[in-house]
């Protein structure tokens, strides 16, 4: 009964938010009449061999469901509600204003920033704090060290989300309870500790877990395992969102059903095997872990949807009715609507109940082909459940996301059974990074392989032409053509003995004949493959040191790689001995992370070498995540700043304390530093020498470095001007080489003529942007560089991207990104 009570209730949800209320009176008078007759023509017993067409009990679940629907349809009705009188929201685009709050959800790193929802609670008016309600946003910078449960005092001017062409940022935001955004704001941290005591334990381990990860692993497949294992998807570089989303997979990287689904299918498969099926052991267990899972992700809303529809299943399970499961889900359902009614048009909802329906429909039918072929318990189990989901959930995403992916099903095929792998493994790395990182790095490296398999899935299949097409929308006939087919499909092999003899007359067509053909070729070529678990676990090993063999890097030469950062400027520099020098970060984002992740090993976790050769915050700002995420064995830097010091990393506003500084960084990572002076050099035999030209400035602002590798030489110039170019030619230090990088990304002031006569460069590399605020580079200085050196030899990362030398200090190859 309960099944048809919940399907009424949906229904009523559904119509009421369509068509409005209909006439309740009338529905609830007729069936309360039902309900009545179903009482009074109540029989006591059946006589035998009678079975009558309609008994009392259908006549009371008919009026119970009329009831079910019209009270649904009322709930609906009293969701509309006004804005509160002292909502935060009132104050939107009113200039600045004061409040009071408290941080309410773990703050979300994105990949320019960071994001902080504040819970308002007061605000400043006429001199006067008065209670107010409301979720703000706050932007904030990367390394900001918000938590959940700070209380913070925030002046700045708050603004209404905004709305884009084709997703209206603000309806999003709103669903979520976010009213109001404010950028750049002054802040003052007046408290902590605010908040459930647990959650702040939960969510603390949350961030170390994150931390864990991005020391153990490179770019992108650390923001990626942090988006899909711990919820943190704003840092995933935009490039990566693009391919999973034309390639059909973005759902892969979302914690929602699907994921929670998978999660439960691991442990139910771990569980057994290691517990033997004591049924309430083992369903006692999963429970437990899936609720610590969906509050360690953030708690957000569709991972709770997701383990509450989970818990139905598994609650079905551990009462010994299975088969109740369904109706289980089905109420999961409605109580989830019942609470709010918005919510069934939810995308996140719609597929945590669709990828738990998968898990009861269609896991099993999957499970039984992985025990026909011998597959081990773990994986068996891991792979149906994944299969499960991907089958009942696709065709919604291409609905919901106004793209038809025709790589999409294939691709979700061969990319999903890499989610267990991942999930465990970057698990397993996570929390063995947090006793030990060369541990964590030795399981990384095991992660790296399934995670670098799905990157390489979803940019092959992304990179494929027409894999995706824009739609307006696709048509709601199609979904439901498709559930229709699964609903038939399902029935079809539950009831297959029924029909074997039709199936019979199909098979011994030409389908039997093809079908037969293939199934005798796959056993020729499987032949003699063993399925033991051995072979499972030394696969990958094997796998990883060949991958590594592979890609190693190459001794004996050395490789200069100009780095597309985006804003500033960054250089990497391997030796012939594969050392790795970085000079400079850039103004820091995931761009510094993701080029460094492109060229350094997927084991390579540490820089011999941090040049800073300037503390303005276009250099220097990047390396603060690079002394988060790598070992740095040694820092050379300059003793001075610019005339406008930056050495507090927070973002405009953020209060003292809150965010890092470079000094407390340098202490806490333990990094050994050395002050910039004119001779320092590191040298690799006599092949490779690293020198600090120091400029005649007693300021030290900039400091001058040349490369020399055998005959071939480079000149890094960080920001210098004219001034500084005279004293360097005054000084008669030893100017000329091969590649010279442009100063202070060809401004005026810079460049000059003599300057270029006394280098003689073969090549000139400009950094940063083109036409970028201030004017870089001038045309002055592109035409005198043009000259000296010619439009063959002129590269620039903003049209070319990363620019790589490479030199056995006889000969240079370059090498250009695009």
């Amino acid at each position: 009964m309960l099944i048809f009570l919940s399907l009424a209730w949906l229904a009523g949800i559904i119509l009421g938010q369509r068509f409005g209320w209909p006439v309740w009176s009338v529905g609830i008078f007729i069936s309360g009449a039902l309900i009545w007759w179903g009482f009074k023509s109540r029989k006591p017993h059946q006589q035998q061999n009678v079975q009558p067409t309609w008994t009392p009990s259908v006549w009371m679940v008919i009026g119970l469901s009329i009831i079910a629907f019209l009270s649904a349809s009322l709930r609906v009705t009293e969701t509309t509600t006004l804005q509160p009188e002292l909502s935060i929201a009132a104050h939107n685009e009113k200039g600045d204003v004061e409040f009071l709050g408290t941080v309410n959800s773990p703050p979300e790193l994105k990949e320019r920033g960071m994001e902080v929802r504040i819970q308002a609670e007061k605000i400043k008016e006429r001199g006067e704090w008065k209670p107010v309600a409301g979720v703000v946003l706050l932007r904030a910078d990367r390394l900001a060290t918000y938590q959940y449960g700070d209380m913070l005092r925030v002046q700045g001017r708050l603004e209404a989300p905004p709305q884009f062409p084709g997703f209206d940022y603000r309806a999003y935001l709103a669903r979520q309870g976010i009213t109001s955004i404010v950028y750049q704001p002054g802040v003052e941290l007046i408290g902590s500790g605010d908040g459930n005591w647990f959650l702040r334990g939960i969510y603390s381990f949350r961030q170390q877990l994150a931390k864990s990860l991005v020391s153990t692993l490179p770019e992108p497949q650390a923001s990626l395992t942090n988006g899909i294992l711990l919820g943190f998807r704003g840092d995933i570089p935009g490039d990566i969102n693009n391919a999973f989303a034309q390639s059909g997979t973005t759902h892969l990287l979302a914690i929602s059903g699907q994921n929670i689904t998978i999660l439960v299918g691991i442990i139910l498969g771990l569980a057994v095997w290691a517990l033997g099926r004591r049924r309430p052991t083992y369903i006692i267990v999963a429970l437990v872990i899936v609720w610590l899972y969906a509050l360690l992700v953030g708690g957000q809303p569709p991972v709770i949807r997701a383990a509450i529809m989970a818990s139905m299943f598994l609650i079905a399970e551990y009462i010994g009715r299975p088969g109740s499961a369904p109706t289980a889900l089905v109420l999961s359902a409605a109580v989830m609507v019942g609470i709010s009614p918005q919510m069934i048009w939810d995308t996140s909802f719609q597929l945590s109940f669709l990828s738990m329906a998968g898990l009861v429909y269609l896991t099993p039918y999957f499970h039984k082909l992985g025990q026909k072929s011998h597959i081990p318990l773990p994986i068996s189990v891991s792979l149906s459940v994944s299969l499960g989901a991907i089958v009942a959930t696709w065709p919604i995403i291409a609905y919901d996301f106004g793209r038809v992916s025709f790589a999409g099903l294939p691709a979700t095929i061969l990319a999903a059974p890499a989610l267990p792998a991942i999930m465990i493994t970057s698990g397993i790395a996570a929390l063995l990074g947090l006793v030990s990182t060369n541990l964590g790095m030795v399981t990384g490296w095991v992660a790296w392989l399934p995670l670098s398999y799905l990157l390489w899935v979803s940019q092959g299949f992304a990179a494929l032409p027409a894999a995706s097409i824009p739609i307006q929308s696709l048509p709601v006939s199609f979904v439901i053509g498709y559930y229709s087919h699964i609903v038939s499909i399902s029935f079809t092999v539950a009831y297959r003995e029924r029909l074997k003899p039709f199936f019979r007359t199909v098979w011994e067509s030409v389908i039997g004949k093809v079908a037969r053909w293939i199934v005798n070729r796959a056993k020729i070529l499987f032949e003699g493959i063993s399925w033991k678990p051995v072979t499972f676990a030394l696969a990958p090993i094997a796998v990883l040191i060949w991958t590594a063999t592979l890609i190693a890097p190459v001794r004996g030469k050395a490789e200069v790689s100009f780095l597309n950062v985006i804003q500033g400027e960054s250089i990497l520099i391997r030796t012939p001995a594969n050392h790795y020098i970085l000079i400079d970060g850039g103004y820091g984002g995931q761009s510094l992370n993701l080029e460094l992740g492109k060229r350094l090993p997927f084991w390579q976790r540490k820089l011999d070498l941090v040049v800073l050769t300037t503390r303005k915050p276009d250099h220097m700002w990047g390396l603060r995540e690079v002394l988060q995420r790598y070992q740095v064995k040694e820092l050379w830097q300059v003793t001075a700043s610019p005339p406008k010091p930056v050495t507090q990393f927070r973002g405009i506003g953020d209060p003292p304390g809150v965010s890092l500084s470079w000094e407390d960084l340098l202490i806490a990572k333990d990094v050994h530093s050395l002050s910039a002076e004119r001779g320092l050099k590191l040298k690799e035999g006599d092949y490779f020498t690293l020198e600090v030209i120091e400029p005649v400035d007693s300021k030290g602002h900039y400091m001058v470095l040349r490369l020399q590798v055998g005959e071939v030489s480079f000149l890094f110039t960080s920001d210098i001007g004219e001034s500084t170019e005279r004293a360097l030619m005054a000084d008669r230090v030893n100017l000329e080489s091969t590649v010279l990088k442009v100063a202070n990304y060809g401004a005026d002031g810079s460049t000059s003529d003599v300057f270029l006569s006394s280098v003689n460069p073969v090549a000139a590399v400009v950094t940063g942007g083109i036409n970028d605020s201030f004017g870089h580079p001038t045309a002055d200085v592109m035409e005198r560089l043009k000259q000296k050196v010619g439009d063959a030899h002129l590269y620039m990362t903003w049209q070319n991207g990363a620019i790589d030398f490479t030199t056995d200090g006889k000969r240079l190859w370059v090498k250009k990104e695009k």
